[in-house]
């Protein structure tokens, strides 16, 4: 007998599919979100010195984002440092890391 994987979705009815879709969405900007605020609070220790000489090449080497997501969640942590609302509207899909760093590098 083969193991079923969570990609196996063949035998779920669509509006479990499109209900159970929206819940990850959900659960993942609100993870999203504190991924954010735990990286704001690592630069405001500055505890990524401890490790790297800078906080990209700790996102790099240490939490292991590519060089867009680093910069990308870096942008969004600085914001919501400035602007703790960028965490929230983060959480609640409002707002995405894209449009995060274009406003706060304007």
């Amino acid at each position: 007998m083969q193991a079923r994987g969570f990609w196996t979705l063949s035998d779920v009815s669509d509006d479990e599919l499109q209900s159970g879709l929206k819940v990850l969405l959900r659960a993942g900007s609100c993870t999203e979100a504190h991924i954010v605020a735990h990286l704001a609070e690592v630069d405001a220790r500055r505890l990524h010195l401890l490790g790297a000489p800078s906080l990209f090449q700790y996102c790099l080497n240490e939490l292991g984002f590519s060089e867009s997501e680093a910069w990308y969640r870096i942008c969004a942590a600085r914001a919501g440092r400035k602007f703790p609302l960028v965490f929230e509207l983060l959480g609640q899909r409002e707002l995405h890391l894209t449009a995060i760093a274009l406003l706060s590098n304007t």
